[in-house]
């Protein structure tokens, strides 16, 4: 009879150990989990979080472009993409190298002939109704002979002036020579009202 209680001590003993031995197996469990995700929180290398980052930053920017492009149905353009277009803009605009061939000439002496749509008219200092002068002291006359310097890219001090005179109404013809190359050229302009004189055609003469 003794034994019974004996027995019923013994049991709850095991059940009690038992019951520890789970509750210290679920307790590692946990523990082993907080100690997994806190190493690989950790360890992540700072290239692996930027680039999460950067890729979180891409789709946002993306989402809000392609919703703004449905809002407003345009398609928005980077800065980047603004500057490109204006540099393509800018190239095909004319410049002071932009010679455009002309190649009906009848004149045998004529080497090569240009315009360029960029020659703008000089500016002026004169004044009131333009009358065209032939005479070397004028300001007209200094006037026509820096149109010729533009038009072929030569200073006027270094050209040697062989002949200036009428071509029409408002406009004129030069025909000078550089003094370094020795190449002749004949420059044609005409008058621009309150701009002043203007180039509008080259011809290199043999």
């Amino acid at each position: 009879m003794s034994q019974i209680p004996n027995n019923s001590r013994f049991q709850t003993k095991q059940g009690r150990r038992r019951k520890g031995l789970l509750l210290n197996i679920l307790l590692g469990i946990v523990l082993l989990t907080a100690v997994t995700v806190a190493y690989q929180l950790f360890t992540s290398s700072p290239e692996q979080t930027a680039t999460k980052e950067t890729k979180t930053k891409e789709t946002k920017t993306t989402s809000a472009a392609q919703k703004k492009k449905e809002d407003t149905g345009q398609l928005v353009v980077k800065e980047d993409d603004k500057d490109s277009a204006k540099e393509e803009e800018a190239s095909t605009q004319p410049t002071e190298d932009t010679k455009v061939a002309v190649e009906d000439q009848t004149d045998p002496a004529v080497q090569e002939a240009y315009t360029n749509p960029s020659w703008q008219a000089i500016s002026t200092s004169q004044s009131g109704p333009h009358t065209t002068q032939f005479d070397d002291s004028t300001q007209d006359w200094k006037e026509m002979t820096q149109a010729i310097s533009y038009a072929i890219q030569v200073p006027a001090d270094t050209l040697t002036i062989w002949y200036l005179g009428n071509n029409g109404p408002n406009k004129a013809v030069g025909t000078v020579t550089a003094k370094a190359t020795k190449q002749k050229y004949k420059v044609y302009i005409e008058w621009v009202d309150n701009e002043g004189w203007k180039p509008t055609l080259v011809q290199l003469m043999k």
